[in-house]
């Protein structure tokens, strides 16, 4: 399987760049020298009228996928059709989303600190995680507006930063949810999000 790509690396940003959406050229880039990873979005999964943007990030580098709105409209309506019992899952979205992020990205990454996008799902999300990728420590925290992962994604939709990847609905949908993560779909995790779903049509 394959992730289209926007022909860009993971970018190299000290902290005082990253506000002003700057870049440079990758053989100005620097080794990797640490492996814990901030992950923040702008607009949530639920919003299907606007891009989704989620953002791996630390002081030193950051990888940005955007998954489009048109995709995210196409994932509901499929989801609608083959699951018609069970509201839109956006932390399942996601979680898919980010290990898409993660593969594609070649960040060495051991550990991964997620926003607080869907609180009550961290348990469902992280056992998800874990299963695609087990040697990632992950953890919850509010990462605040001054994330190098909240500035990188709130300026890919507010300033047209560049992103790194383009996600479609199909890779999604062929991201096979392991049988340990759909344990946690019926065993002690309600599957509908915690927070009110907004733009989902009736």
């Amino acid at each position: 399987k394959s992730i289209r790509t926007t022909g860009n690396h993971p970018y190299f940003a000290r902290s005082e760049d990253l506000p002003k959406g700057r870049e440079v050229s990758q053989n100005q880039q620097t080794k990797q020298t640490t492996t814990r990873f901030e992950v923040d979005q702008s607009n949530r999964i639920e919003e299907l009228n606007r891009d989704s943007y989620l953002a791996i990030a630390n002081k030193e580098l950051g990888y940005i996928v955007k998954l489009p709105a048109k995709e995210k409209r196409i994932l509901h309506e499929w989801h609608r059709e083959k699951q018609l019992r069970r509201k839109f899952i956006g932390w399942q979205i996601f979680a898919k989303a980010l290990v898409w992020a993660i593969r594609s990205s070649d960040l060495r990454i051991t550990d991964l600190v997620i926003d607080f996008e869907y609180p009550g799902y961290e348990q469902a999300i992280a056992g998800l995680l874990k299963e695609f990728l087990p040697n990632i420590d992950v953890s919850f925290k509010s990462i605040g507006k001054h994330s190098p992962a909240h500035k990188a994604a709130y300026l890919a939709y507010t300033e047209g930063q560049v992103v790194q990847a383009i996600l479609t609905s199909g890779q999604i949908k062929t991201t096979e949810t392991p049988y340990g993560a759909k344990e946690l779909l019926h065993h002690g995790v309600d599957t509908v999000d915690s927070q009110a779903t907004r733009s989902v049509p009736k």
